[in-house]
């Protein structure tokens, strides 16, 4: 009888046991902002050992709107060489501001489904096109569902087209130059507190 218990409960387990690998984090929160979460990245190239980080550094007010501040870096020396400033609306629209600018860009729409696109105009008259794609994405057999990817192009340019890739629960995973072939993976993050690994 103890035996039939202990298979009973077995198969029961293994029943609820997921052999996809698929990686939870438990929030749908897809950029999380808060100040002190951190993103270091890796380069996609075999043969580069480069690490880029993000840190949300502070909360700061510009021309009256809140924004988090996010420096970005070289890992191995501490140094930065960006500061950006981003918000999230209620609706889910994601504004960009460069450092030293005043004009602010719609990126990302955390809301949006596959599929959606939308335009904005920049310095110069010059259009900004995004488009959302829903992928999938595997860093180191841990399968991200649910990511959505930003395509971001400037029709009147050359060379700049890149793909932002967001994951529920950690915010940026994957940067990719879709011009130039090269890109970075997410390596690990710290996320409220909270520290993944891929």
């Amino acid at each position: 009888m103890k035996l039939i218990r202990l298979l009973l409960c077995c198969s029961i387990l293994l029943m609820g046991c997921d052999d996809d690998s698929s990686f939870e984090t438990g929030s749908n929160n897809y950029l999380p902002l808060q100040v002190g979460n951190v993103w270091i990245f890796r380069s996609m190239q075999d043969d580069n050992d480069y690490r880029h980080y993000k840190r949300v550094t502070a909360e700061v007010t510009l021309d009256d709107v809140v924004y988090a501040q996010v420096v970005s870096g070289s890992y191995a020396d501490g140094a930065t060489y960006d500061t950006a400033y981003y918000r999230v609306e209620d609706n889910g629209h994601v504004y960009f501001r460069r450092k030293n600018s005043v004009s602010e860009e719609n990126r990302f729409r955390l809301y949006g489904t596959d599929g959606d696109t939308w335009t904005y105009t920049i310095e110069n008259d010059d259009t900004v096109a995004i488009t959302l794609t829903a992928i999938s994405l595997n860093l180191n057999n841990k399968n991200l569902r649910d990511c959505k990817a930003y395509y971001y192009d400037v029709s009147q340019w050359a060379d700049e087209e890149y793909t932002t890739t967001l994951a529920k629960g950690i915010g940026f995973v994957h940067e990719y130059s879709n011009a130039w072939g090269w890109g970075q993976v997410l390596e690990s993050a710290t996320i409220n507190g909270r520290k993944f690994n891929f």
